[in-house]
């Protein structure tokens, strides 16, 4: 069974992004896909942006990621303050 995000694990996400509201996917599990043909380069980073309060929808496509709401935030707490750039 699905479980939708709540409130609380939203709030617990964004205090664990960095000063400026980034993150690195890849360091949570979760897929980072660029828009062709923009791929990071030595002028960019690997880091995304959550912001707002539609930084997070409820959709009905499936899973793209095996992992729970629980595990995806428990992945952001373990990298707060962490985050490394590649």
């Amino acid at each position: 069974m699905k479980s939708a995000i709540t409130n609380a694990q939203i709030s617990d996400i964004f205090a664990c992004l960095d000063s400026e509201g980034c993150f690195i996917p890849a360091q949570v599990g979760l897929p980072c896909t660029y828009a062709a043909p923009y791929a990071p380069n030595e002028d960019d980073h690997e880091f995304c942006e959550l912001e707002g309060g539609d930084a997070f929808t409820e959709t009905s496509a499936a899973a793209e990621v095996e992992m729970t709401v629980g595990e995806l935030v428990e992945r952001f707490k373990e990298k707060k303050d962490a985050w490394e750039k590649a």
